[in-house]
């Protein structure tokens, strides 16, 4: 980051998440933030930056990624051999 800069804080310009783990928090902190947390013995900020990593962003499935576009796919198929038409109405040629 740059000196005072709050690019850090939100990570803009970067494609790279900022995140931090327990041991740089007691760290950077002297442990002020860790010494009377409710949360010490379950603390979420506990593990490598390895396993936090996988933790935080674990590859997620695409929410378009459900199988609906290939049966989409089929029934467009389908209407176009059946003469049910396709595409936009408005680009469409008139029947003869």
């Amino acid at each position: 980051s740059n000196h005072l800069s709050w690019q850090w804080v939100a990570s803009t310009f970067s494609h790279k998440p900022y995140f931090f783990n327990r041991g740089n928090l007691e760290r950077y902190s002297d442990g002020r933030y860790c010494d009377g947390c409710p949360s010490a013995n379950s603390c979420p900020f506990e593990g490598s930056y390895d396993q936090l990593e996988n933790q935080l962003f674990a590859p997620m499935p695409s929410i378009r990624d459900n199988g609906n576009d290939r049966n989409r796919r089929d029934r467009r198929a389908n209407n176009r051999q059946q003469g049910k038409g396709g595409g936009n109405a408005a680009l469409a040629r008139p029947k003869r």
